[in-house]
């Protein structure tokens, strides 16, 4: 199997694992934070290939709970379980590893179509 469509398989494959974890887990910050850790060294160690993939996995890490820190006090959405300043201590991991399975995912698709 060439390497696109074996990014492709694995990218849907943690996108729905995380739909799932977070679905059936969120009550439980603990466990959906160390199960994201483990998904991230996953991501990072194994499969974000690039310098560039492994930057914007931390960037968004950094990054997209920034905007809920400054968005979910102004009540433009809450989180039903949070753990940390309104937030849940998972997310950090959760939008670290979408934002790669999105790059993942679209070069993948990109290079199947031509």
């Amino acid at each position: 199997m060439d390497e696109h469509k074996k990014d492709l398989l694995i990218g849907f494959f943690i996108y729905a694992l995380n739909i799932l974890l977070v679905y059936y887990l969120w009550q439980n910050n603990i466990a959906l934070t160390v199960i994201f850790i483990g998904i991230s060294g996953f991501v990072l160690l194994k499969w974000a290939t690039n310098k560039e993939e492994r930057t914007v996995y931390f960037a968004s890490f950094v990054l997209g709970p920034i905007l809920d820190l400054i968005l979910v006090p102004r009540g433009v959405w809450t989180w039903g379980n949070p753990s940390l300043f309104g937030i849940p201590l998972w997310l950090p991991f959760f939008y670290g590893v979408m934002i790669v399975i999105a790059i993942k995912i679209g070069k993948s698709i990109a290079e199947l179509l031509k």
